[in-house]
């Protein structure tokens, strides 16, 4: 997490709130076969919280949201586009 963090440092503000750092630092995950991270379900870590997650949720939305973004800006060739002329 530290690391996609610093990645976004200046672009997604996140608040000091000790609701939310709770959620994020309860976040439990392992490596798959295919040596991704797999985070755990979220049954599991409302289980453990007694309360939903929804801080760690929005967080998790727009860092997706922003990688989204990042994806279309690298896939975007302006030279497939015709310039409008008069």
């Amino acid at each position: 997490l530290g690391a996609a963090l610093a990645r976004l440092e200046g672009q997604i503000a996140i608040p000091r709130d000790e609701k939310l750092w709770d959620e994020l630092t309860s976040i439990q995950w392992k490596t798959n076969s295919a040596g991704r991270i797999q985070i755990e379900p979220k049954d599991n870590l409302r289980k453990r919280l007694v309360r939903s997650p929804d801080r760690a949720d929005a967080v998790a939305m727009a860092f997706h949201a922003w990688h989204e973004t990042q994806e279309a800006r690298r896939e975007y060739d302006a030279s497939q586009w015709n310039t409008v002329t008069r």
